[in-house]
């Protein structure tokens, strides 16, 4: 038997298997809020009194993740294609879980960057296969639906089950990678154990002890021949020395002495025509990524992508610049917000992609 399970934010749809229709879980936000994972043992009590309440039996899964509980970063086509490691990794550096699954996905010739929540996804993993269940496929809606976002629905999660395998083989990894160590070659026939190179190691230790001998005889007797000296031989030597060294002066270069000053590299700032601007929409309405866009292009910024973010609630976006946007730059851009009716706060971070990140949640009036 197959079935889906569907993660909406903080609720959880489960439908196939013995199940006939589409039930839901609520999840409080002392156990998962803006998906992440507070109280895992507490996520799995949960769960495990849904299981026995609706009597649901084993199957095997599929775990969705509905647009709302994942970022997403679309991929404008270019001619040669991208180092992939790297765009995975600079993409997860700005996204704010603690462990992320990155995968790029194709839906209607358009590609785009997906990340989620690496523990939320291994924690229903972890949670379900204890009583029989096998999850075989972890995936975004962006892969069936792309841009649009769906409500979970009887037909979405029958159209899962219908394309099962085919969205098993392009999910995300159900488990971690692991890297594998070569050990070495232990066995009888090894180089190292032949009889040949046995005995050459015999007769190279025999050598250095033949000659470690031969020093410590050489040493013997040389110290046994030279007379130790008399004592009035030691103070007569002593004095020489002393008459014989002068005393230390110091000439006016070496007295007097200047430090140096290292000189750190200057960072030039770019024009605002050259910096690149990402905006992740988290503000749950639709176009507004856009409406910035044209405003930020009419003011000469001229390289700007969007993306969509996880709705979240927050009373002033987020903009964070590297150390190549000058001052005069990051007030302009707080004043085209503020001009928009859009509170700002500003921090400077090197790890982001490109030069200027904005995110725009939405507001706790609305």
């Amino acid at each position: 038997m197959r079935a889906v399970v569907y993660i909406d934010r903080n609720s959880l749809y489960y439908y196939g298997g013995n199940i006939g229709k589409p039930i839901s879980l609520a999840i409080p936000d002392t156990i998962l809020q803006d998906i992440e994972v507070i109280d895992d043992v507490a996520f799995k009590k949960l769960l495990l009194q849904f299981l026995k309440k609706y009597a649901i039996k084993p199957a095997l899964i599929m775990v969705c993740f509905s647009s709302q509980s994942y970022f997403k970063k679309e991929l404008e086509p270019q001619k040669e294609a991208p180092d992939m490691p790297i765009l995975l990794s600079d993409f997860a550096e700005i996204v704010p879980f603690d462990h992320v699954l990155t995968k790029i996905f194709t839906y209607q010739k358009k590609s785009a960057v997906i990340a989620l929540n690496r523990d939320v996804a291994y924690l229903i993993r972890d949670s379900l296969e204890p009583f029989g269940f096998k999850v075989e496929g972890i995936i975004p809606t962006y892969i069936l639906l792309g841009e649009s976002s769906q409500p979970f629905s009887l037909q979405l999660a029958q159209l899962i089950i219908k394309h099962f395998s085919s969205l098993q083989a392009i999910g995300f990894p159900v488990h971690e990678i692991e890297s594998t160590v070569t050990e070495p070659n232990d066995n009888e026939f090894s180089g190292a154990d032949t009889p040949e190179k046995k005995n050459n190691n015999v007769y190279v230790m025999i050598g250095v002890f033949a000659v470690l001998i031969l020093i410590l005889i050489y040493m013997f007797f040389f110290y046994k021949k030279t007379p130790a000296p008399t004592q009035q031989q030691q103070q007569q030597q002593q004095q020489e020395e002393e008459r014989s060294t002068p005393s230390p002066k110091l000439s006016p270069e070496e007295d007097i002495q200047t430090p140096t000053q290292e000189v750190g590299p200057t960072i030039v700032a770019k024009k605002k025509s050259e910096l690149e601007i990402q905006i992740l929409n988290g503000s749950g309405l639709i176009g507004q990524a856009g409406d910035l866009q044209e405003v930020f292009e009419d003011a000469g910024f001229e390289h700007i992508t969007l993306g969509n973010a996880p709705t979240q609630t927050a009373d002033k976006a987020l903009v964070v610049v590297n150390e190549y946007v000058s001052q005069i730059t990051q007030r302009e851009i707080q004043s085209i917000l503020t001009e928009l009716n859009i509170d700002s706060r500003i921090r400077t971070s090197n790890d982001i992609e490109g030069d200027i990140l904005i995110t725009i949640f939405q507001s706790p009036n609305k």
